[in-house]
């Protein structure tokens, strides 16, 4: 996630922007699916997934890092 988000703000031209945007909207499928496991009694798995998740949509939807700080950089 780190990378990704590195690598979208670091790009100097739209086209390498968009290059990065669509690494972490193919993660962003990678990561909903672990957010969406749950154990044999159906009850959700609690992953660190669930901040990456975040993280991710804020990078897709705005282009910005969130409001609220999960880890310091």
């Amino acid at each position: 996630m780190f990378r990704i988000r590195i690598e979208y703000y670091k790009s100097l031209t739209p086209a390498d922007k968009e290059v990065a945007l669509q690494k972490a909207k193919n993660y962003k499928k990678e990561v909903e699916f672990i957010v969406n496991m749950t154990d044999y009694h159906g009850n959700k798995i609690k992953t660190t997934a669930d901040i990456t998740l975040y993280s991710l949509n804020n990078l897709i939807t705005s282009g910005t890092p969130g409001e609220v700080a999960y880890f310091i950089d």
